[in-house]
């Protein structure tokens, strides 16, 4: 228990700190953006890229893994879209985006940092957080798909497909694995200089995306809330047909925190992944909603306060809900 809390106290302990900064205003508006840019398009690329090149083809090879991470997300999204639907009968943009909010977990930014601490020196620890953060890209596609699907009345265009394969070559963790397996195939290595300023690289995205992570959710505490407004979906708040929004969050919730891990270790089962990479897949799935599901719902103009307080209470709960996994996976000894 005490080498459990070890571990994660600090983890939380930085994203509480984050949230007193930002309180406090200590730092300079619009830190927490350029926080998690810097996060995002440099030092966690640096970290996967320096993680990934140093792994042989063999050690790369975990096609179970991603089978098995990518089929628990898929059925938790379904899972989060027949309950938040009623069963289909309701089909309004704000249930695709919310069934992603029980399905899109925060692997690169809380997860990571958490299962390093759980497993120091373990480079696999973060291959497979990498490789959760990419395969992630698998719900945001399906989401996209069906507000596309929705707004249009049809089915997938091709304008969608072409927008979303261009963020994906734009996207620097994707990029970053990518680099990471074209060093490892060739068998060249790591230049010394290149590992190194990697490394340092890498070395400051943990606590820099805790931090940030608090910010954010130091803001979203304090912002004022919006009435549903014209045309803009607003999460189903006025739609008398729709769930209450306690309702909403107690559905989202309870598929992401407790649905999706289980589904993912059934998954992963069943594509024959054992050990620490089983206890791995199980435990970046309990992650709470990653912020991107914010970013998609208000694009959309849909569900936008309720991702965004899936986001808050999910965050919150997950100090919870990973300490009873982390206890269980332990017990079973799978961490």
């Amino acid at each position: 228990m005490l080498d459990i809390l070890s571990a994660l106290v600090p983890v939380f302990g930085i994203i509480v700190l984050g949230m007193f900064v930002e309180r406090l205003g200590s730092l300079p508006r619009g830190t927490p953006a350029a926080l998690n840019q810097f996060v995002f398009r440099v030092s966690l690329p640096a970290l996967l890229f320096y993680a990934v090149a140093r792994k042989t083809p063999e050690e790369l090879a975990r096609g179970g893994f991603a089978a098995g991470t990518v089929a628990g997300m898929l059925l938790a999204f379904a899972l989060g879209y027949l309950l938040c639907s009623r069963g289909g009968r309701r089909n309004g943009p704000d249930i695709a985006v919310l069934a992603q909010a029980g399905s899109f977990p925060n692997s690169a930014f809380l997860g990571l940092p958490i299962v390093v601490s759980l497993l120091p020196g373990n480079d696999d620890a973060v291959l497979a957080g990498g490789m959760v953060s990419v395969l992630c890209l698998a719900v945001l596609l399906v989401t996209m798909a069906r507000l596309e699907a929705i707004r249009k009345g049809g089915g997938l265009s091709w304008r969608v497909l072409r927008e979303v394969s261009a963020a994906l070559g734009r996207n620097p963790i994707l990029l970053a694995s990518v680099a990471g397996v074209a060093v490892s195939l060739s068998g060249l290595g790591l230049a010394g200089p290149v590992a190194v300023m990697a490394s340092m690289l890498g070395a400051t995205a943990s606590p820099c995306a805790l931090f940030g992570i608090g910010m954010v959710l130091a803001a979203q505490l304090t912002a004022e809330g919006a009435g549903c407004p014209p045309e803009s979906g607003g999460g189903g708040e006025c739609d008398p047909e729709a769930l209450s929004p306690l309702a909403r969050q107690v559905v989202v919730n309870a598929v992401k925190l407790f649905a999706h891990p289980a589904l993912t270790w059934l998954c992963l089962w069943a594509f024959g992944v054992r050990g620490h990479w089983l206890g791995m897949g199980v435990l970046f799935a309990a992650m709470p909603t990653a912020a991107v599901a914010y970013v998609v719902a208000e694009s959309y103009g849909a569900g936008a306060r309720d991702t965004s307080r899936a986001i808050v209470v999910s965050t919150m709960l997950s100090a919870l809900t990973l300490f009873g996994a982390v206890v269980l996976l332990r017990h079973l000894e799978l961490l």
